[in-house]
């Protein structure tokens, strides 16, 4: 494994800032701007914050929103030996104090009212030039755990780096590009879009929570921004496809869209070819324990395009390795653990507040290379590296890894019980999170008592009694059962939508009641906000898939996201003249 030779990756920022101080280097969603002069002003009042805060042990904790003060953040963080843990957003607090305590008791947060004391003016032209690249930075990311609880993975610089200049190498930017910065810090891939953007002196557009969350208010983002380079998910990607499709629109300046987090399919990409002609696709794969990226697939304009799209072949400083059960190199052609070597290995995982080997993911071989086993299977056939499928019962949603495990943890915390549940990913109406709960604990049970303890992505889509929940002979969870469960399920609740209640009502209210189905929950109020409702992106694409398959229409995206109530649904859904009447 050849490893990238170590430079100062902050000697091109250093050049622009002083070259051209003035100029826009974010620009933000209302139309705001900053220049590279106050952003640098930003990043020494941050080093400076720090210095006052460092102390031998601490763990600095942040949760914050994208913004020029929280950018500036994560530059400030690799000029220092200081170690941070990036706090997903909007998620429990009983959650996020299980993180917190994890980290260890000399941890210090870091959130919006921070950045507003730590942010100051300073003589930034001289200071500037001593800004230098530490390669002493930790950066903690949160990952879903197989024991039911989240875990911290610590990233090294040295991964960051190779990260960042493979991208530099392998498709380098222009002058005049504008990158999309858009994935949320608590993502592991957010250090490229933030590091690789700015450091290399190329403007920035910010993308907020918020507006993440809206694939029409991200659409019209791109395009009157002009940005030329996307980095996001399949399921973003096809929301952007549908998007532009239904308004006739096309995103002419983006020259490079990056996908990654999911199985991206031949469908996709040639959808989203057809609305971004100059666009070239990338998809990456990699996990939050190899630092992100690992290996990458140019998908070709000409010819047929593979489906699914494969992981491709390693970035630099890196070796893809499959591995039978027992830890054995499977042969060229060959089903087996993809395993990941070389300079994105991550240091490991830290287990209150003391980094840990990983006994289970993380081996040292006898050579001293350092490998990881992903737990994905995957096969390699000349050369390049496909996805088959997983090893243990962790899935992908929305471009987070989820561990089943948590889920049922969180329901048996609910209902205060020591028995099991069973937690499963139904691949229909979109593909969903569901979980099948012995039948005592149905009034105890439900999303809005599971979203005390999960972030919204992880909350299931369905519930499904029963009185005993399948097992094995072992006495595991059965999962196969559970899932046949779930589809019973969803053919009762279809039939019951398409022959039996929904035909003797009226278009109002066959619309609340699916409505009702998708959130889990009575709804009140026809003008209540569907995702104050306790709605997601998620939840969402669940309602219209079913509201498409009882009317046989397709209500337009936009539309829903622009006015998401049950009487902006059924207004849609009425005839012209009942319209009228």
């Amino acid at each position: 494994i050849k490893m990238q030779p170590s430079h100062d990756l902050l000697e091109g920022f250093r050049n622009i800032v002083i070259q051209k101080p003035g100029d826009v280097c974010l620009t933000g969603p209302a139309g705001e701007q900053c220049s590279w002069e106050q952003l640098v002003k930003n990043i020494l009042a941050w080093r400076r914050w720090f210095n006052r805060k460092q102390s031998e042990g601490v763990t600095f904790a942040a949760r914050l929103d994208l913004s020029a003060k929280s950018v500036a953040l994560v530059i400030a963080a690799v000029t220092l030996p200081v170690k941070i843990a990036w706090i997903p957003l909007n998620i429990p607090a009983s959650r996020e104090r299980d993180m917190i305590i994890n980290l260890g008791p000399k941890t210090v947060l870091i959130d919006d009212s921070t950045a507003e004391e730590a942010i100051f003016a300073g003589n930034w032209i001289s200071d500037v030039r001593s800004l230098t690249w530490s390669g002493k930075s930790k950066f903690l990311y949160f990952t879903s755990g197989s024991e039911g609880v989240p875990k911290a993975v610590q990233v090294g610089m040295d991964a960051v780096r190779n990260r960042i200049t493979w991208m530099w190498n392998a498709y380098p930017y222009e002058s005049s590009d504008l990158v999309v910065v858009q994935k949320p810090l608590s993502f592991v891939a957010s250090f490229w879009e933030v590091l690789g953007t700015l450091l290399a002196g190329v403007t920035g557009v910010l993308i907020t929570n918020i507006e993440r969350s809206r694939p029409d208010v991200m659409f019209d983002r791109l395009a009157s921004s002009g940005a030329t380079h996307l980095f996001t998910t399949p399921p973003a990607l096809a929301s952007l496809c549908d998007i532009a499709t239904e308004q006739g629109s096309t995103l002419p300046q983006l020259r490079l869209a990056c996908s990654s987090a999911d199985q991206l399919m031949a469908s996709v990409v040639r959808q989203f070819f057809e609305i971004a002609p100059r666009a070239r696709v990338v998809n990456l794969y990699g996990a939050t324990e190899t630092s992100a990226n690992t290996t990458s697939f140019e998908v070709s304009r000409s010819g047929s395009i593979p489906d699914p799209i494969p992981l491709g072949e390693p970035i630099c400083a890196t070796k893809i390795v499959i591995r039978d059960m027992k830890g054995n190199e499977k042969l060229s052609g060959e089903e087996g653990q993809i395993c990941v070597q070389g300079a994105p290995v991550a240091d490991g995982y830290i287990v209150n507040g003391q980094l840990s080997p990983g006994d289970d993911a993380f081996f040292t071989l006898g050579s001293g290379q350092r490998e990881i086993r992903t737990g994905d299977l995957g096969i390699i056939k000349d050369g390049v590296l496909s996805l088959v499928g997983r090893l243990d019962n962790a899935v992908n949603i929305a471009g987070y890894k989820i561990h089943l495990e948590e889920v049922e943890r969180a329901a048996a915390r609910v209902a205060n019980s020591t028995k099991q549940c069973g937690a499963v990913y139904h691949q229909g109406s979109g593909g969903f999170l569901a979980l099948v709960i012995p039948r005592e604990w149905e009034s105890q049970v439900t999303t809005s008592r599971l979203a005390e303890f999960l972030p919204s992505y992880m909350i299931p889509l369905k519930i499904v009694t029963t009185q005993n929940v399948p097992r094995s002979r072992t006495g595991k969870i059965d999962r196969s059962e559970c899932l046949k469960l779930v589809t019973q399920s969803e053919l009762y609740d279809h039939d019951r939508i398409s022959q039996g209640q929904m035909q003797r009502n009226s278009v109002h209210d066959q619309v609340q009641n699916i409505w009702d189905m998708v959130l889990g929950k009575k709804s009140h109020g026809e003008d209540r906000d569907f995702f104050s409702a306790g709605g997601n992106s998620l939840r969402a694409v669940q309602l219209l898939t079913a509201i498409g398959k009882q009317f046989g229409v397709r209500v337009p995206l936009r539309n829903f996201y622009s006015n998401p109530t049950i009487s902006c649904l059924v207004s849609l859904l009425m005839p012209v003249e009942e319209r009228e009447q």
